[in-house]
């Protein structure tokens, strides 16, 4: 697979998470306390505020197991030159 599509791939599954999170969320509120919370009440502005964080916590583990080289890796100083690197 392309890094490209693999890039890609990431950012759907990360807006797809997103939006199940809030939904699982709801769930949970509702199962726990009974609130019946559903989208017209919790707000279209609330319902995305909440999304976006949860869709970066999906997008983040999404780059770390397809390997997507969205956010890069850091590599330590002290392991770079035990491998034979040079030191930054």
């Amino acid at each position: 697979m392309s890094l490209g599509l693999r890039r890609i791939l990431v950012l759907v599954l990360a807006v797809i998470g997103g939006i199940a999170g809030v939904y699982v969320l709801f769930f949970l509120i509702n199962a726990a306390y009974r609130a019946n919370v559903d989208f017209d009440r919790y707000g279209a502005t609330y319902f995305v505020l909440t999304a976006i964080p949860i869709g970066l916590l999906v997008g983040l583990w999404m780059d770390f197991f397809l390997r997507a080289g969205i956010i890069p890796e850091y590599n330590e100083p002290a392991a770079a030159a035990a491998k034979g690197g040079t030191e930054e």
